[in-house]
């Protein structure tokens, strides 16, 4: 189960990685046409807001495995560890509870996008389910991740020693 979900945490990081370096080379190829060249790369800010949306859900499971998320600990400092055990299996919950609903509107939202043919209204015309699949994929990956886990801590709960 650690190997699968190293490897899990591996994809997040290198999509999310891979889409930031792109970015970066969008925006510096956009600075060099717009001020050497005076034109501008017409799908740039499009492009663009695709790969924010990639970076943002493809390396939430990265996030997640590294707990590099923003922790909120006030309250479990101050209670006992086993309260501590039992709201982490309830915030476990909720987290797998949100993303699974996170899950289900980002299928939706594809399936109408594909239903009605939809395309982004600028020169490109991209097809909206291919950008729109990447909240799912995040999604589901970090889905994973929770579910993980949650069976990891149920375990430690019932079994405090082992």
């Amino acid at each position: 189960m650690k190997r699968f979900l190293d490897i899990i945490a591996i994809v997040s990081r290198e999509s999310a990685g891979w889409l930031i370096f792109g970015l970066l080379v969008l925006i510096m190829a956009e600075v060099f046409t717009r001020y050497v060249l005076r034109t501008s790369l017409l799908a740039a800010d499009e492009i663009g807001a695709y790969m924010v949306v990639g970076i943002t859900f493809l390396g939430l499971a990265h996030t997640w495995v590294e707990k590099s998320h923003i922790r909120i600990e006030f309250v479990i400092r101050r209670v006992t560890a086993r309260a501590r055990q039992w709201l982490r299996i309830m915030t476990l919950f909720m987290a797998a509870a949100i993303t699974m609903s996170l899950i289900w509107a980002g299928y939706e939202f594809v399936s109408y996008s594909h239903k009605i043919g939809k395309k982004s209204a600028t020169v490109l015309e991209i097809p909206l389910q291919y950008p729109e699949m990447v909240i799912g994929v995040g999604a589901l990956l970090v889905l994973i991740v929770i579910v993980a886990e949650l069976v990891t801590t149920v375990k430690a709960t019932k079994n405090p020693k082992g």
